[in-house]
């Protein structure tokens, strides 16, 4: 599924969730970037802004933290097939100015408008409870999926991947 959470657009996507026990020092999310054309194309920046929110009834409410992050960008070599073309599928990885402690709540990133008409995709995961949202203007719309995303706290220091 192609979903744009970028500025510079109308649309922002949310995802919730919970079980979180240590603060959040890093996070990382997977995705493309689109600009509505049959064929991928590259943001000149890697500026998002991360934001954590209440739990409000079901949707995102009062805003816990949020911070403009330049982001790494890594293409993970793996390819998002969208009907009539392939996009490389990117990891971004952020380290946060300052811990942030939040057990539940709302997650969301959306690329900073780069200005060149190119738009950062959220990546689908059907890991978790399928519950995210998408906010068009002033509404909210349910996602039959969820984002791609990742929380680490503050003390990690590698990717956790292959360290063990």
């Amino acid at each position: 599924t192609r979903v744009f959470s970028a500025g510079g657009t109308s649309y922002r996507v949310y995802d919730d969730f919970s079980g979180i026990s240590e603060a959040i020092g890093k996070v990382q999310w997977w995705g493309f970037e689109d600009d509505g054309s049959p064929g991928p194309c590259i943001r000149t920046a890697t500026d998002f802004v991360v934001s954590f929110f209440q739990n409000n009834a079901g949707q995102p409410g009062t805003v816990i933290y949020s911070e403009s992050v330049n982001a790494t960008r890594e293409d993970t070599g793996l390819v998002y097939s969208f009907y009539w073309a392939n996009f490389p599928l990117y990891r971004y990885t952020a380290t946060l100015a300052a811990p942030v402690s939040v057990a539940s709540g709302w997650f969301s990133v959306e690329s900073i408008y780069a200005g060149n008409d190119c738009y950062f995709s959220v990546c689908n995961s059907f890991a978790g409870n399928l519950s995210g949202l998408l906010k068009t203007g002033s509404s909210y719309s349910p996602l039959a999926f969820d984002a791609a995303f990742c929380f680490a706290p503050a003390s990690v220091k590698g990717e956790g991947e292959g360290n063990g």
